[in-house]
């Protein structure tokens, strides 16, 4: 029998797969889509990068009027009491931390009280050795998230481009592009996009556009020590032939190389010098954290 995990939800721990989401105490989250969320691994017992997740989180939440529950120091119990919790695991573990809404007042769109917390933990799953090996392939998708910057529990755009664009180019995930006369890059459904081009790092700005990822961060910094040239800026879809390499990065992914967008091949079609020195640098850096 596969060991059951220990999530918390709204006060209690509770095993996972018991954790329910209540309906008329919850209006704002299950009929008004009030609710945000950040997901953040463990190493060896830590949790990667746990500070900058925290702050993420309650910079969102401040941005969109919510109330919480506690603060962060409250928040930072409640995880390493988690990790504890399931240390029977003896795996990595991925949380997934959401702040629901909760019940509204009478207008039926302002909240009555703080939101609910809910962290939901599993034992971490990461893409196959393979993936690395032989790079992944994407399908652009032409779709801008309303208030990019949160971390919105909606994916709509992102399920319906898995049902459309990605299954007719038999790839892995969806890139969002603009919808502009010479369309953009933006990212993806749950990863941001780098690219190499002339020996330099670029990605997509931080303007507003897109969530500022964290992994995203973490990977500018190695390849600036790596010797790296980086630079943030528009990324034009035109631009596609012109890159040697291409990969995407999230914090379950780390930096995972992609040889394909839609029918076009990126490079000699294996992932490349610059992918591999940074995923290296990423893994080096994950062991060592």
């Amino acid at each position: 029998m596969n060991a059951t995990s220990i999530s918390y939800a709204n006060g209690r721990f509770v095993p996972t797969d018991e954790l329910t989401f209540p309906f008329a105490n919850d209006m704002l989250g299950t009929l008004r889509g009030y609710r945000i969320f950040t997901s953040c691994r463990s190493i060896k017992h830590k949790i990667f990068y746990m500070d900058q997740h925290i702050d993420r989180l309650f910079t969102m939440a401040d941005q969109i009027f919510m109330p919480l529950p506690h603060g962060k120091n409250d928040l930072t119990r409640i995880l390493f009491d988690l990790l504890l919790r399931n240390r029977h695991l003896n795996s990595d573990l991925l949380f997934l931390i959401i702040y629901s809404g909760g019940p509204a007042d009478s207008s039926g769109m302002l909240p009555s009280e703080t939101a609910h917390c809910y962290v939901t933990v599993s034992a971490l799953k990461t893409p196959d050795t393979q993936s690395y090996e032989r790079g992944i392939a994407l399908a652009t998708y032409p779709f801008e998230r309303e208030f990019a910057p949160i971390k919105f529990l909606n994916y709509a755009g992102s399920v319906i481009a898995q049902h459309t664009v990605v299954k007719e180019h038999r790839a892995k995930a969806p890139l969002f592009l603009t919808k502009t006369e010479n369309p953009e890059w933006l990212e993806g459904s749950t990863f941001n996009i780098f690219a190499v081009k002339d020996n330099t790092l670029i990605t997509p700005p931080t303007d507003g556009r897109i969530l500022p990822g964290i992994t995203r961060e973490v990977v500018l910094n190695l390849a600036q020590e790596s010797g790296i040239t980086t630079e943030e800026r528009a990324i034009y879809h035109t631009e596609l032939p012109e890159f040697q390499e291409v990969f995407i990065t999230s914090s379950t992914r780390g930096a995972l190389p992609v040889v394909r967008i839609d029918h076009t091949m990126i490079g000699a079609g294996l992932p490349g010098p610059i992918s591999q020195k940074i995923d290296q640098a990423y893994q080096n850096h994950v062991e060592n954290y």
